[in-house]
């Protein structure tokens, strides 16, 4: 809007989008896996690992965990995702080692509300898989409102973030200006990524149609 404030914005969201939905949209960003690209271009622009944080107050209460399994002692925090499975099942790896721990708590969320996720860890009600750029220098860790446990390990789901468009909006002007600030923009975010590791293909849940991603429990891959 600074850089071009003639162009306005119409920023919308959608759980499912459907081709009525986005009838006359130039452009969609999406994270996680597209279910349905259709004839768009899809432009990968970054991705995000996890870090497993809790308000300093609730580790007090409820220690810390030394392991990945003793997740499942505390009260995970969870989010749906726009398929409607209930990502419950976090996987972890340290060395050759894979664990895939079903996350349990007292609150799921739509995607659309995955904020009140980190607002209630904050506030030191449970455990929440936080998106690895909320830990970047600066943001919410930086403060001391969250601590982070389990970084010896990783979180092996790291979710990809693309930016979908018909072909033919690359000749609008506003659009192609558009395209290229958000892919500058992520350029600029992988850059100061913490958790550096690529985007990991669709998860077994997501193939699944589950309605809780711990349904398909196997060993991580």
């Amino acid at each position: 809007a600074a850089l071009y404030p003639e162009i306005q914005l119409d920023l919308r969201y959608f759980m499912q989008p459907s081709e009525e939905q986005t009838r006359g949209i130039d452009a969609m960003l999406v994270m996680g896996w597209p279910q349905q690209v259709a004839d768009l271009v899809q432009r990968r622009l970054g991705a995000s690992s996890f870090a497993i944080c809790a308000a300093p107050s609730y580790w007090a209460q409820h220690g810390m965990p030394r392991h990945p399994s003793a997740l499942e002692q505390h009260n995970c925090l969870c989010i749906r995702s726009n398929a409607g499975a209930v990502m419950d099942l976090w996987h972890f790896a340290r060395g050759d080692e894979r664990v895939a721990v079903a996350a349990r708590g007292n609150v799921v969320v739509d995607n659309v509300h995955r904020d009140m996720v980190r607002d209630l860890t904050i506030a030191g009600v449970g455990v929440s898989r936080i998106l690895e750029w909320d830990t970047r220098r600066g943001r919410l860790l930086a403060d001391g409102a969250l601590q982070p446990v389990l970084t010896d390990w990783s979180c092996t789901e790291v979710v990809p973030v693309n930016l979908l468009y018909p072909a033919s909006v690359r000749r609008i002007p506003r659009v192609r200006l558009f395209i290229e600030f958000v892919t500058q923009l992520f350029i600029d975010i992988e850059r100061h990524r913490e958790l550096r590791a690529p985007a990991t293909g669709q998860p077994r849940w997501l193939k699944g149609r589950k309605l809780r991603a711990s349904a398909t429990r196997q060993p991580a891959p």
